[in-house]
């Protein structure tokens, strides 16, 4: 009927029909409206407030349904505002509303992750002298550097594990080839001799950068 009076095909008694048969079927027409009736009196000062409403969702289907944000707290709040509605005053329609609020967040440790920085980097435990000494008393110093009174620096990037073992070595820098291949060898020799990195008080996953200095002596 409602398009029938926008084409202006059927006018006659449009509004009594149309109205009658929104009563009579519950039906939100543009002459019919429904509302919440309380049965307390809620605007004593006798002024009105508009609000916009949400159109509300299938039947069965929860407000929480609506949205969804990780980590965060939802909680349902009413509000009741007044609005006026046809031919009546006064009376008082209720609108639903989410409010959310935001959690502290609790530091999730990924097993996986590698950091590059760490509250509490590992410790080498191979030698009491540390690291430095322990790659200078196991060097084997390169036959081919040697013959030719070759010295360098070789920077290494290795990642260490929360058993201390290692993986992942890569050069980063070197001065020359030809020390490359034992500044691996050495930091090989150092796996399951380190204590591993520390975050938020568990033990992760952490990359290391080593400088090996090879240079002759005597």
């Amino acid at each position: 009927l409602d398009d029938y009076a926008s084409l202006n095909l059927y006018t006659s008694g449009l509004e009594e029909e149309v109205t009658a048969l929104g009563l009579k079927y519950n039906l939100l027409t543009q002459y019919t409206s429904f509302v919440a009736i309380d049965n307390r009196v809620r605007n004593e000062d006798g002024t009105f407030t508009t609000v916009n409403q949400a159109l509300p969702l299938p039947e069965g289907v929860s407000n929480y349904a609506v949205g969804g944000i990780s980590g965060y707290n939802m909680q349902k709040s009413h509000s009741q505002k007044l609005m006026p509605s046809r031919g009546g005053s006064g009376r008082t329609q209720y609108c639903e509303e989410l409010s959310i609020t935001l959690n502290d967040a609790t530091a999730v440790t990924d097993v996986d992750e590698v950091y590059e920085l760490v509250e509490k980097p590992a410790e080498f435990t191979g030698d009491k002298d540390g690291v430095e000494a322990f790659l200078k008393k196991n060097m084997v110093y390169p036959a081919g550097a040697l013959s030719e009174q070759l010295e360098g620096t070789v920077y290494v990037k290795f990642v260490i594990d929360t058993d201390g073992s290692i993986s992942d070595i890569e050069i980063v820098s070197s001065m020359d080839p030809v020390f490359e291949q034992e500044a691996i060898r050495l930091i090989n020799l150092t796996g399951k001799m380190w204590d591993a990195a520390r975050q938020s008080g568990k033990k992760v996953k952490s990359k290391m950068i080593l400088e090996i200095v090879f240079e002759l002596t005597g």
